[in-house]
């Protein structure tokens, strides 16, 4: 979840995994993960021109290179953002 307005992120980064790696085993690899969705998305947020299209794209990219490199398997990466600088409808 982000915050655009105020350009930060509001909950950190959860990362489900089904079917790719046992979760207990692979916890290094899944903080490891969430930090560099976290970085990719910090990085986005402070651009000038701001794309939920080009930010999804990047974290998948980034993130299926990683866990590519890393255990030599190409998960689905499913990118959920909220933005919760959103005003409320009247």
């Amino acid at each position: 979840t982000i915050n655009r307005r105020e350009k930060r992120i509001v909950a950190k980064p959860q990362i489900t995994s089904r079917g790719f790696v046992y979760v207990k085993a692979s916890r290094d690899l899944i903080l490891e993960s969430a930090e560099m969705v976290e970085v990719i998305v910090e990085k986005h947020l402070h651009d000038s021109e701001f794309e939920w299209g080009k930010l999804k794209q990047d974290i998948r990219e980034q993130l299926g290179h990683y866990l590519f490199d890393q255990t030599k398997r190409r998960p689905v990466i499913l990118p959920v953002i909220m933005d919760a600088s959103q005003r409320p409808r009247k």
